[in-house]
C-alpha cells in the first residue's frame, strides 16, 4: 500500500491510471513512466483525454518505491504494478480506500479526504518547488495547457498569494536604471 501512496504522491498521476499500470510501462532506463490506459469499474481502458496518454519522470525518492513494488508483484504474468489479494488487478480503488486508506488517514488524526488528493499535494509541492515550469507540470498531470493548473492549484502556491514587499523598488536594479535613462535621453 505504501509503494501505492508514493507513487501516487510523486508523480500525481489519477488513481485510476496507477492501478492501470503494467511493468512494461516502467522505463527503468529513461526513468519514465508511460501512462496509456486506466482502470475503473468497467476494466481497462484508455486515460481520461488524450493528453492524459503521457509520459511522467520517476524522481530518485520513488525508485525504492517502485523496486520494492517489484518485489510483490514484478513477476505476476498478469503485469500489473498493484494487485489485490487474489492477485487480480484492481477495477477500482473502493477497497484499497475503504480498508487502507481511510485507517491510514483515522490512525493520523487526519480528516477524510479521497486518495485523489495526493494528486493535488503533487502539483502544489511541484509549483512550489519552483525548479519546473507550469507547463511540465501541467503535462505531467495530464492537462494541455496551464489553465487547469492555476485555476485548481493557484490558492495553494506560496508565490501567488498576495504578500507584497511594499518596500520593492522597481528602478533599483541597476539595469533598469540604465535602461530608463537611456530612454529618457533619447526622447
Amino acid at each position: 500500500f505504501r509503494n501505492l501512496i508514493a507513487l501516487l504522491a510523486y508523480t500525481g498521476i489519477r488513481t485510476g491510471e496507477a492501478l492501470g499500470l503494467k511493468w512494461e510501462d516502467i522505463d527503468w532506463n529513461s526513468k519514465e513512466i508511460y501512462i496509456r490506459c486506466g482502470r475503473t469499474v468497467f476494466g481497462e481502458g484508455t486515460p481520461k483525454t488524450k493528453a492524459s496518454i503521457r509520459f511522467i519522470p520517476i524522481f530518485e525518492s520513488l525508485i525504492p518505491y517502485i523496486k520494492a513494488q517489484f518485489q510483490n508483484t514484478g513477476l505476476n504474468p498478469k503485469g500489473y504494478l498493484f494487485l489485490t489479494q487474489y492477485n487480480e488487478p484492481y477495477n477500482t480503488s473502493q477497497k484499497i480506500m475503504e480498508f487502507q486508506w481511510a485507517p491510514l488517514l483515522r490512525s493520523q488524526g487526519l480528516f477524510h479526504r479521497r486518495m485523489y488528493e495526493l494528486r493535488h499535494t503533487f502539483a502544489t509541492n511541484m509549483l512550489n518547488s519552483g525548479k519546473f515550469s507550469a507547463m511540465q507540470i501541467a503535462k505531467w498531470l495530464g492537462h494541455t495547457n496551464t489553465q487547469m493548473l492555476f485555476t485548481t492549484y493557484a490558492r495553494y502556491i506560496k508565490s501567488e498569494k498576495y504578500e507584497i514587499d511594499r518596500e520593492f523598488d522597481l528602478f533599483q536594479n541597476g539595469q533598469n536604471m540604465v535602461r530608463m535613462k537611456s530612454e529618457v535621453a533619447t526622447s
